[in-house]
């Protein structure tokens, strides 16, 4: 736990995005009741956690210390010095008013849900025809259940615990979040590699001897469509 502590701590530091690892961590451990291993969780990564996310918390609560976002005209320059210097003054760039903020998490929203299937059939999904979209659906959702399901089986995992909270803050990130995502792959493959398996054990169960014959049909005719 105190090592955790420590590789989360300096996570954070090199992207704030390190802070729903952090978060989903400790919420984890609290359900669990492991309160010893939460406060040594605690006494390492919080400490390292306020330290590098200070600067971030300080720009959103504080006046902003560039005031590029005053220009009238939204340059290039603008954009990059405010990226580079202050999380207020990119959010007042990205996000003008509540509509847009709202309109952000609804295309985020429409990108996050595909990317398993996105990343698994890359560079198909690129296309728009109707099989590569079923496709592109299909596999996502196998990697959802799977991802459910394993954990209904062998319980909460960190990464089950981190993975909702990270997205939570992709939702209103003003960023492509594919290449966000990309850490994720492997949770997101082994859901689609253990929902085929689930389809696989209800194949197999259905083509045993013994089974009628209309269930070995639709076995089969599942185990084609798979």
């Amino acid at each position: 736990a105190f090592g955790s502590g420590v590789l989360v701590g300096m996570s954070v530091g090199l992207r704030s995005l390190g802070l729903p690892v952090a978060a989903g961590i400790g919420l984890l451990l609290l359900f669990r009741r492991k309160f010893r291993r939460l406060f040594w969780f605690c006494v390492a990564g919080l400490p390292l956690t306020l330290l590098w996310s200070w600067p971030a918390v300080s720009a959103v609560l504080g006046p902003s210390p560039s005031s590029a976002y005053n220009d009238a005209v939204r340059s290039g320059w603008t954009q990059t010095v405010c990226y580079y210097s202050s999380y207020a003054c990119v959010w007042k760039i990205h996000f003008p008013s509540i509509g847009a903020i709202g309109s952000t998490i609804l295309l985020n929203a429409s990108l996050i849900a595909p990317a398993p299937g996105f990343f698994l059939l890359y560079p198909f999904a690129t296309r728009t025809t109707i099989l590569d979209v079923v496709f592109v659906i299909l596999m996502s959702g196998a990697a959802y259940m799977g991802i459910v399901r394993d954990a209904q089986r062998q319980g909460w995992r960190p990464l089950y615990a981190i993975f909702p909270l990270y997205v939570l803050v992709l939702l209103a990130y003003p960023y492509n979040p594919y290449r966000f995502l990309l850490p994720f792959t492997p949770l997101l493959f082994a859901g689609v590699w253990m929902e085929f398996r689930h389809f696989g054990d209800l194949i197999a169960g259905r083509l045993k001897a013994g089974a009628r014959r209309g269930e070995r049909v639709g076995a089969c005719v599942l185990g084609l469509g798979v």
